[in-house]
Parts: structure tokens; sequence; C-alpha cells
């Protein structure tokens, strides 16, 4: 409906057709509402047949000037019918009340291959929009993502500079990958590439700017996902980026600025202390020469800014629509040495060329720069090193060289100190990335389309390292290293769809899609490294005494065939089934192809004649089963490989030759997760209170394993036995999910809050025989039968012994040497469980203590708007996890003399009854073994993100002439409650992306706490 207002009069019109009325003024202004009088901010006011238009501001006031006495003016918003008005002489206020469209009143989700109703899904979708993206100052849109959504934990693998991130939706089914497939604008694209280098790898992902993002899609069960079949198995991320509205040019400023800094700290000895437990430890006092007291944790760490600057342009006319963005961001590390630098730039542009043919394209191109420094290793990496290293060590001596053991008169078995990792070491990796598609449309009837979509990714990356010789006084030499490492990957994508969407008798409703696929990628990699450079200057490779150099070129492909079928009768009872059928060159060739069915159907209660509830609006409930794939595998795991250059002896001589070093199983075929998922939608008040509950039971079989073989057969490399693939275990997730949305809106006051709960049991129920063992020196961890996958693995500490006679008490045998524990066991030792009862501990007695999977997430998401200001933050929890805390091997060993934890120093055993907890310092005797004693608390709660802003008034826009102004002031993660006492973060993902070592901490990148200020400004 729409209303003419002259002066305080009110003329209706019954339908959108249009209204002629006299006027001579070229201004118009109004404001824009809905049937219930609440304004209607962005609504689009476009002068018909030109580019000129503009939208409503935040109280859905506008202005517009036009550019002739016969204008039509068209009014349009998302889920509301369009109006046209014919304008003339003699007003200059036009009110306007849209209708909401029936036909898109429903919210619309992005799906594969296409769009649906919200109401009309049947599948388990979650989505986040543009809005939540924009109030918060992050750097990759993966961020965003963190808490916003029930059943998928997002967590930093590394808080550097361009870290990556791991995303799990409905818990982990692989050894393998287990990151999902991201679908960018219609481009497949899986987060991969590494990029070589010697810090965290870094994420291709960040080659997105989050600010180019329109919404995000998870597709988190069997039937939302089957129709990417076999790359679904891990759930599907569909990523829209944003596109150009018909009306004037838009240009849109946005400009934010941070300090980060790290939000907690480790307490480890200062340098009187480290002396007084040195005394403890060898027996007798240290002689040092002027032993300096230095906190290298302090010293690695820094202050650090982080800018960020997005511009957009875009506008069209109802022909031709485009978007124009272009996206600077320069984050500082708060490691010394750490930083990351991208440039963006993104066109989407859309084109219809007449009634039946549209074409478009989206096209996004970005370079990005990393310094890192290494992580994950207590003895490499700064953050390790800072905890263990020696305080009476000087940072730097007064020349300003490196500080080492000899300076003060001591020895150290391990060379170089942390500020050697972060000021002398090199390790800077750079990506260069072209991501886009092109696509036409052509309605062959009114109701079928034809669409192709032909996409391109291409990546390239490389990397510099390079590690500086150093003269070891007090510590062994250091010899100079060096590596370039380059890799270039492009993918290419041709889809072509057929699209058939009819209505029968106003009660049928049909969707039809099928459509024919192909993919293919060639990567190329070289790497060259090099040691003993003439001089630390001279880091070319050239320059270095032995140089080695290797390749790599792997192609793969996928075909596809795929189908989906949507009906529903009088939108209230929906059926929807799918199938893709996947031929992979990644598999042998009687199992190239696999077939991916799904099948779902819903019921929309709250629509029966019968339900008469009027509090509520919608009552859905769905249920769906289907079957997903997963082919992220190597590209020749079927295949026996040749291992070049093995040496062989003839006749007294050795010579040069290949060799097989592993089996081939031309049988291995997919792995496939079979979900079933049963939920229910609810709307109460008005669609003030939103709930949806999902069970979900995700079982994954045929997952891909090292099989067993004889060593007689002789596949051995570097002494290791290797093993053919097989298809062995079986791995289940099933859950709980729940996601609570609740809006309130009074005048100028509005509100809303969404808050989501996930449960998660993890459990491998088949290793076939086989299970991965991953047993050293530093961790135990397990993919067993019965455990969930990454289990840490060890002993139970009992206590600590704290007498003789509670020692001789276990060990009544030891005339015949058997002991409990050892024949050197002393008070002051742990004493450790015997689980079997056989009344001795060895490995019988290891069991699972602790796994890094959680057993819920949960997540809590708040806005409040009053007038020109507004609220938002957003919350993100984990609990019932576990961490390996790897650094506490070194910096909680006490027979080594590494520094040590300020606590555990303290509440070392000292005689009887002193401690019950941490041993005795200096005793060895098998304290030490993979225990409990390393295992933390993973649980925490932690402020994702807080931000406050406030726009100027609409007088004052008029009088600068500009749509619109923002000021704001926000942070980033700037609490977090934890009991993880031995690390700087408990947000532990996977080490380097490996799944077995989720929640294993060896010294890992903490994340920054950020506090920002920036403003947007729209012209």
């Amino acid at each position: 409906m729409i209303i003419a207002c002259i002066s305080t009069d009110l003329l209706y019109a019954a339908d959108s057709k249009s209204e002629n009325v006299l006027i001579q003024q070229s201004s118009i202004s109004g404001t824009i509402l809905d049937e219930m009088g609440t304004p209607l901010p962005g609504a689009s006011i476009v002068e018909k047949g030109t580019t000129n238009g503009t939208q409503t501001d935040f109280d859905g006031n506008y202005t517009l000037d036009i550019s002739s006495s016969n204008s039509i003016i068209i009014i349009s918003y998302i889920g509301y019918e369009s109006k046209e008005i014919s304008v003339v002489s003699g007003q200059t206020t036009y009110n306007v009340s849209l209708n909401q469209d029936t036909e898109t009143l429903d919210e619309v989700v992005v799906v594969g291959y296409g769009t649906q109703k919200k109401r009309e899904v049947t599948g388990a979708i979650s989505s986040i929009s543009a809005d939540a993206i924009n109030k918060q100052t992050i750097t990759g849109f993966d961020q965003a993502m963190a808490g916003r959504v029930a059943g998928v934990q997002v967590s930093q693998n590394s808080g550097a500079p361009g870290g990556s991130t791991s995303i799990r939706v409905r818990g982990i089914g692989t050894p393998g990958n287990s990151e999902p497939l991201y679908v960018i604008d219609g481009v497949p694209v899986f987060n991969s590439n590494s990029g070589g280098g010697g810090g965290s790898p870094p994420s291709a992902l960040n080659t997105i700017n989050p600010n180019d993002i329109e919404s995000i899609e998870i597709l988190k069960d069997a039937a939302s996902g089957a129709i990417y079949g076999s790359r679904a198995a891990n759930g599907v991320v569909i990523i829209t980026t944003k596109k150009g509205k018909a009306g004037a040019p838009k240009l849109n400023l946005d400009y934010s600025i941070g300090i980060q800094s790290k939000e907690k700290n480790l307490d480890i000895l200062d340098g009187p202390t480290y002396q007084e437990f040195i005394t403890e430890f060898s027996g007798a006092a240290p002689t040092y020469t002027n032993p300096a007291n230095t906190n290298y944790i302090d010293e690695i760490f820094q202050s650090a800014t982080v800018q960020n600057m997005n511009l957009n342009v875009s506008g069209g006319n109802e022909v031709s629509k485009y978007s124009l963005s272009l996206g600077y961001l320069d984050q500082g590390g708060i490691i010394r040495g750490t930083d990351f630098e991208r440039l963006s730039l993104r066109v989407n542009t859309s084109h219809d060329v007449s009634k039946r043919f549209r074409i478009g394209n989206n096209f996004s191109v970005s370079r990005s720069i990393n310094n890192q420094t290494p992580e994950n290793s207590v003895f490499n990496a700064a953050i390790g090193r800072a905890a263990i290293n020696p305080p009476v060590i000087p940072a730097r001596n007064a020349d300003g060289s490196i500080g080492q053991p000899g300076d003060v008169g001591t020895s150290f078995i391990r060379s170089g100190g942390p500020l050697y990792v972060t000021d002398e070491r090199l390790y800077e990796a750079e990506q260069f990335r072209f991501l886009g598609n092109v696509f036409a449309e052509y309605d062959i009837f009114e109701d079928l389309t034809y669409r192709i979509n032909l996409g391109g990714d291409f990546l390239a990356s490389g990397s510099n390292l390079f590690s500086p010789s150093l003269v070891g006084s007090g510590s062994p030499d250091i010899l100079s290293t060096g590596q370039r490492f380059d890799s270039k990957e492009w993918i290419w994508l041709a889809e072509h769809t057929l699209n058939y969407k009819k209505q029968f008798n106003d009660i049928h409703n049909l969707n039809v899609l099928v459509g024919f696929t192909q993919q293919q990628s060639t990567f190329s990699s070289q790497s060259t490294s090099g040691t003993n450079f003439v001089s630390n200057d001279l880091i070319a490779l050239s320059t270095a005494a032995e140089r080695i150099g290797t390749g790599n070129l792997v192609d793969w492909s996928l075909m596809s065939y795929l189908g989906r079928v949507n009906y529903n009768f009088k939108s209230k009872y929906f059926i929807s089934a799918s199938v893709r059928r996947d031929g992979s060159s990644k598999f042998g060739p009687g199992n190239k192809w696999g077939v991916f069915p799904a099948f779902s159907a819903g019921w929309q209660i709250a629509d029966e004649e019968f339900f008469n509830v009027d509090f509520i609006d919608e009552l859905k409930l769905r249920g769906s089963w289907g079957q997903l794939g997963n082919q992220e595998i190597g590209n020749f795991n079927y295949l026996a490989l040749l291992f070049p250059n093995a040496g062989y002896g003839f006749g007294g001589n050795v010579g040069s030759g290949n060799f097989s070093a592993q089996p081939a199983n031309a049988n291995i075929t997919w792995e496939t997760a079979e979900q079933t998922d049963i939920g229910f939608d609810l709307s109460l008040l008005n669609k003030k209170i939103t709930l949806s509950v999902d069970y979900f039971d995700k079982q994954q079989i045929d997952i891909l394993l090292p099989g067993s073989l004889p060593l007689a057969y002789g596949f051995i490399v570097n002494g290791a036995p290797q093993f053919p693939t097989v298809n062995a275990g079986i791995v289940r997730n099933k859950g709980l999910e729940f996601d609570l949305g609740i809006k309130g809106f009074e005048e100028d006051f509005s509100w809303s809050v969404n808050a989501n709960l996930a449960t998660l049991n993890n459990n491998v129920e088949s290793d076939n025989g086989s299970p991965i063992i991953r047993d050293g020196e530093s961790i135990s961890i397990r993919f067993q039968e019965g455990l969930p996958i990454g289990t840490f693995y060890g002993y139970k500490v009992d206590g600590v012994f704290q007498n003789q006679a509670e020692i001789d008490g276990l060990n009544p045998d030891a005339t015949n040497g058997v002991y409990y524990q050892a024949s050197n066991t002393s008070p002051g030792d742990f004493k450790f469980k015997d689980l079997n009862g056989d009344g001795i501990v060895d490995s019988e007695d290891q069991t699972a203590i602790g796994s890094g999977i959680p057993d819920f997430t949960y997540g809590l998401n708040a806005n409040i708007n009053y007038k020109n200001f507004d609220f938002s933050m957003s919350w993100q929890g984990v609990q019932g996890n576990e961490i390996f805390a790897n650094i506490l091997q070194q910096a909680g060993d006490f027979t080594k003399p590494d520094n040590k934890f300020t606590t555990l120093y303290e509440n070392a055993w000292r005689g009887e009854g002193t401690s019950n907890t941490v041993p005795a310092i200096g005793n060895g005797n098998g304290n030490y073994r993979n225990s409990d004693y390393y295992i933390q608390d993973g649980s925490f709660l932690r402020l994702r993100s807080l931000q406050i802003g406030y726009s100027l008034p609409n007088t004052l826009l008029e009088t600068l002439q500009i749509s619109n102004f923002r000021i704001y002031v926000g942070g980033q993660n700037l609490l977090t409650f934890d009991n993880y006492e031995y690390g700087l973060d408990p947000e532990i993902g996977a080490n380097s992306g490996d799944t077995l070592e989720n929640g294993v901490d060896r010294g890992r990148y903490p994340i920054p706490r950020t506090i920002s200020m920036g403003v947007n400004i729209g012209f």
C-alpha cells in the first residue's frame, strides 16, 4: 500500500500501480515504513530508467533530487512488495508504506546451487549476516563465526597475524582432513595450501577480505550438503559477497586502528629464584659471572598496532549493477618479528541483457605478506624458548649481540636464545590469489533457466627462510641454513545447471535442479635449501656451501552429475531429495565413482487449521538423512610409489636407483559420512522469539587408515615401516543443538539476544585392529577404538611417595627383582596408578588421560540500539576439553636445568607432607613420562568481541551532505575466564591443522587482546 502525503493528508492506493500527482519541484523526500509503522532503514528509492537513487537512513528517511517532472519513483525493500509512484507538480513529500511480500516474506538463505526460503528449508542450515560480521573488528571471516552457530566450533590454530583457524562442523570425523568445504560465490575452495614456510601455516582463506562478505551459510546436515557430494563430509560453508543495488553511486569508507597486546602472562622464575633452583638441583650454589635477571616472556612480546581500511563503491540501475571494493590490512604481531599485510580488490557486477538473459561476474585479487615465527615447539619456537631459557643469561650484551650462557660463565645445551628466534631468523611468506567466476543465465521458458558458471582459483605462494650462524659460547654452534619455497595452484571450474520452478493450481510448488560440473587442479612446487652460507649478510642460496632442491607436480580432477527435487504442498508439507555422482582421479580405476544421496521432509504444523495457537507464528518439524563423501586424501594413495636416489650395492660398489616404498592398494575408496538429523523450528509472538533444536547422528565409515603388512616385504623409509592405505575406521559424532533468539522494539530502543549451545559425543567405533598410535618422548596420542579422536594417552598420577615405607609396602617381591615402578623409586617421586591390578606399573597401565574435543560449546550474542547509539557483544565458550601442556615437559621437569614455572617450583616436594602434586627437585625415576601431570583444563569463556558506536543524526548528515557517519570503539578477546595455568591461551586448535594434535600446546602463539576505534562514512 502506498501513502502519498500532501501536507498532513494521506491518500491511499489500493494496488502497486502508478499514481499521477502534479509537481514542479525537482526534489522529493519522505519516510519509508512497514505495515506496522516501523521505519525501514536501507530501503531503495530509484528514479526509474536512471542510476539516480538513494537509500533510507536508520529512521527510514530519504531525500532524492529528480531529473524530470514526469519521473517515476520505484521504492523497494527486501521481503516487501515494490511500489511505483509517478510524480508531477504539487507535492514534495512522499511517505510510503510497504506491504510484506508473501512470496519473499521469509528470510532467504543460500543453499547449494541456489537459494531457498528459510521457512521451506528441511535441512540444518545456519546463517551469519553482514551486520554480524561488520560489528566486529576482525582480520579474517573465520573469526566472525566463533560462538555464533550451534554445532560449529571455531578454534584459532595460531594467534599470529595471518594464522590459520580450524573449523569443525558437528565434530571431527576423520584423522585426515577435517576442514569443511568453502564455496565462495559458487567456487569451491579448500583451506589446504600452506604456502610452505617455517612458522604456523598461513591460512589460504586469509586472502578473503571479511568486509566484502554479505552472508555466510553453514550447511550442517547431509540433506543440505549432499549436493556437494564427495567434499561435504565435514560440512559446507557458503560465502556470498556483496553485490550492487540499483540507485545512485554510493561510496562507503571504513577505517579502524587498534592496539594489540597479550592477555595473560607466564609465571616463570626470575633470576635470583632460578639460582636458588639451580642450587637445589645441583647441590651447590652456581658461580655465575654478573648474572642477569631477564624475563624472556617480556622480551619477546610487544604491543602492536593493527590498521584496517575498506573502501566500497556500489550502484547501478535496473539493467546493470556493480560493487567495487578495496581493502588494506596491516597487522603487527605481539611477538617480535611477526606481522601480516594484505591488499585486496573485488569487482562484482551483474547485467540484465534482456528479460531472459543475464550475465555477471565476481572477481577478487589479493596479495599478502606474512612475517612469521616458529610455533608449536618447546625447543625451537620463541615462546617455548622464552619459557625455559635461564633468566640469568642477558637478552643482549652491551655490544648488541645475542646473550649466551658463556657470557655469565655457564653452559646450556640449547643454542640461541628467544631473541635469536624472533630477531635474527627470517620467516617470510607471500601469497597472491585470484578467485572469481563469470556466469550467464538464460530463461529458456518462463519456468526453466539454464545457468553456466565458469570459475577460477589461482594461488601462488612463496616463502623465504634463513637462520644465521651463531658461534656458541657455552652452547653448541649454530650452522646457517636457508630455504626458498614456491608453489602455484590453478583450479578451474565449469558448471552447467538447469533449474525448473513451477507452481501448479496455487498449491503445488515444484523446484527441480539438474547439473553437470567439472573441476581440475594443477599444483606445482619447488624447494631449494642450503647450509653453511658464506656470510649472514648474504642470504641468497647461491652463497650456500651445500644446496639441495626438490620439486613436485600434481594434478587432480573431479567430474560430477547432480540433481535435486524440492516439492511442497500449500507451503505446508515439504519433501526434498538430492543426489550427486562424483568421479575423482584420486581413486583407482574400479573405485573412481561414488553416489551420495539425501532425503529430507518438513511439516509446518502452525499452518494447520486445527492448530490455533495465536502466539505461535511458526512450528516446523523436519528430518533428514543422507550420505556425504570425503575425497581430501593424497593423489596417489592407491598406487605403489617409487622413491629415488636409493643406494644399492653391486660387487663392492654402491649404485643409485629407485625403490618401492609405498605399497599399492587399488581398492581404496571414499570416506563416507552417513548422517541423520531430526529437528524443529519455532517462532513466537510475531517472530520476537525463535528457537531451533536439532539432534544429529553422524557416522563416518571407511575411514582411510594405515593398514598392516609384514616388515619382510621391505617397505621401509628412513627406518620407518610404510603401510598401504586401507578403508578401515568408523567414527561417530552425535549431539544436540539449541539456537535461541529473542528481540524487541519500542520507539527509539531495539534489542536482540541470540544464544546457542551444542553437545558433542565423539567416538572411534572401529579402527579395524590398526589404531594410529603416536608414542614419543613428548606426547602419546591415539586414534583407537572406544576413544575420541586424538585422545591423550598415558599414566595416571596417584600422588607423590612421601616416605620409604610407602614404597616398600608396594614392593613385596623386591627381593625377586620385581618392583611396583622401578628399583630406584624414592620418596618425592610420583606414584602412578596400577590400573590392571597386577602389582606392577608398566605400559599396560596406560590409559586415556584427556581429549581436546569439548563436551559442549556455546555462544551468546547481543545487540542494543538506542536512538543514535548501538552496542554489540559476542561471547564464545567451550567446556569439557583438555589441553596437553607439552611445555610442562621442560618447564615442569626438575631433572633439567631449564627455567621453571614458579608455582611448580614453590610446590615441589621437599620432605614428607610438603607436597602431593609435584615431585622432588632432581629426582628422575620416570617421573616425567607421559601422564596426566601434563593435562590441563581447556574449558574457557571468552568475550570474543565488543563494540559501541554512535551515528550522527539525520539533520547533521543533511548539513554535511553525507548519507551516514558512524564512529565506534571496541575490542576483541577482551576477557577470558579459564583455568589454564601453564599456557598463554586456552584456545588451542589443531597443530598445523593436524586433527590428531587438537589441544596440544607446545608453545602456541596466543590470540591478542585488541582495543580499537574506527569511523564509517557514507556518501
